[in-house]
């Protein structure tokens, strides 16, 4: 009975099925608990919106989102058996990561036959802060994740044996993945020059026909879309009301580093603790100890270990370099938001693959060492991905100022907010009867006369306030306050956001306090008329 007990225990199967587990319970800790944010809402109210029309909401996807269509849709499916609460959305991202983790593993025993390889990835990619922090979120960037590992494993698999279905997996996991997201672009970037180099380094430049071929097929199933995208990129170019695109080319002198950094141990503050760099430091020092006293050990035949199984650590190093260089010089790495690594999270798992190679070539008890390290490594970092963000994150802390509002309202009171694009996202936490109104885009000065813009989604200008930010002059900023005070003829203004411009307009104009905002973390004041 003990050895059936102990071959069970001891059976890869099992192993995995407890590596599920463990990242099955680490991805469910608050995931229905945490209120949504922003991006969540953006696309969770689109949903909502035209949850009875597609075609509608692919048309408005097309001519106001910046986003490709696919993950929407799928969205609107899930949403139908599900239904709308945090965990029922969420759980879509939950189902992909958990299948990413399984992937991983089966990869790891493809590339790596007759070892614990593939178990080894899983686990690291199962306690990952980047797959958690995705994995329970209600955006599209761990089914990038999943589709990026297909796609990697398709094409290898291709090259090495020829098979005819590898390839096709390649074709469609790139095709699915661009629909996705137009980031999925950087990962693609690092696949296909991959092969082409393959080609010319082992001379079978005539299989290029193959490789061009595969360039065509997704291009061509890409078409359907590609004028939405040129139009958004011509968009960018154009003046509209005296606002253009803003941004810098400008980075840290430290974005790799970070990057990287953060591909592995993700934290959303700009300084950690002293334990925390400490542990990370370690396991860092000790990796690259290990890694040198491998090669010394095997410094009479490395050249032979090289060619056996080198071209696997050399892929998963292109896999990170090629979407990381890329990355650098796309608008996606300005830090716009909080983590921008997400555009790169398939690089994460490539970054595991190289970790698990070096750990499943070591003695049992360097295995234990590092796999221990780098527990204690990223250890914190999940505690607080898990944790619930809206008791320090201002971008988390719409539904609380919201509930505050719903309890204290009161007819003829006005509810405002000072971009557009976050007037949606606010409404979605407001009771149905109130909706609030934006300050900016100062035009149009009423967002029902923006085009396509509703309670639930956001117009044309308010989706393009977001990229073309500039501080409204005194005198548009008049224009607008007197428009909406002779729209609304509010006895009470509430102000949800901590910009100065409206709270020093309002008390220059006969308005008075009688809620102040508590900073950052709860940014709700509300004014009424001076006696």
């Amino acid at each position: 009975m003990k050895e059936k007990v102990k071959k069970i225990i001891s059976h890869e199967l099992f192993i995995l099925g407890l590596i599920l587990l463990l990242a099955l319970i680490l991805r469910l800790i608050n995931l229905g608990a945490e209120p949504y944010w922003g991006d969540e809402v953006l696309s969770l109210d689109i949903v909502r919106h035209y949850h009875n029309n597609l075609a509608e909401m692919i048309r408005y996807i097309r001519e106001i989102e910046i986003h490709p269509p696919l993950y929407y849709i799928l969205l609107n499916f899930w949403s139908a058996w599900f239904g709308f609460s945090e965990l029922a959305i969420r759980s879509l991202s939950l189902v992909f990561g958990l299948a990413t983790v399984w992937l991983v593993y089966y990869t790891g025993k493809k590339f790596y036959p007759a070892t614990k390889f593939g178990l080894v990835a899983a686990f690291l990619t199962a306690i990952l802060p980047l797959q958690i922090e995705y994995s329970q979120e209600a955006r599209p960037y761990v089914i990038i994740c999943f589709f990026g590992l297909l796609n990697i494993f398709g094409l290898w698999q291709f090259l090495e044996t020829k098979n005819k279905k590898y390839l096709a997996i390649f074709i469609v996991s790139a095709v699915i993945g661009i629909y996705l997201h137009y980031s999925f672009a950087l990962a693609l970037a690092g696949t296909f020059s991959w092969w082409l180099l393959n080609l010319f380094r082992k001379n079978k430049s005539r299989e290029i026909i193959y490789w061009l071929s595969s360039i065509f097929i997704v291009f061509l199933s890409f078409y359907y879309w590609f004028t939405a995208f040129l139009y958004k990129i011509i968009l960018s170019k154009v003046e509209l009301y005296g606002l253009f695109r803003t941004g810098t080319s400008l980075r840290s002198f430290d974005f790799f580093e970070r990057t990287v950094y953060n591909l592995l141990w993700l934290t959303k503050e700009k300084i950690i603790s002293p334990p925390e760099i400490f542990t990370v430091g370690l396991f860092k020092v000790i990796f690259v100890g290990l890694l040198f006293v491998w090669l010394y050990r095997h410094k009479d035949n490395i050249k032979e270990l090289i060619a056996k199984g080198g071209g696997k650590i050399f892929y998963f190093l292109w896999l990170i370099i090629i979407p990381l260089i890329l990355f650098l010089f796309s608008p996606q790495s300005y830090p716009y938001a909080p983590i921008i690594e997400k555009h790169i999270i398939t690089a994460s798992l490539a970054l595991i693959f190289i970790i698990s190679a070096l750990i499943i070539n070591l003695k049992p008890k360097e295995k234990l060492l590092i796999l221990i390290l780098f527990c204690l490594s990223v250890v914190n970092f999940d505690v607080r991905i898990i944790g619930d963000d809206s008791i320090w994150d201002p971008l988390h802390r719409d539904k609380i100022a919201a509930d505050y509002i719903n309890e204290s309202y009161r007819i003829g009171d006005l509810v405002t907010i000072y971009y557009g694009c976050g007037r949606t996202d606010f409404n979605h936490f407001l009771k149905p009867e109130i909706s609030a109104v934006s300050f900016y885009p100062i035009f149009p000065l009423a967002w029902q006369d923006d085009y396509l813009a509703s309670r639930e989604t956001i117009g044309f200008m308010e989706n393009e306030s977001q990229l073309r930010v500039k501080t409204p002059t005194e005198q548009e900023f008049n224009l607008k306050m007197d428009y909406l005070l002779k729209k609304y003829k509010p006895k009470r203004i509430w102000l949800y956001g901590d910009d100065k411009l409206p709270n020093e307009w309002l008390r220059a104009h006969n308005w008075r306090y009688a809620i102040k905002s508590s900073g950052h973390l709860f940014p709700v004041d509300l004014y009424d008329v001076k006696n």
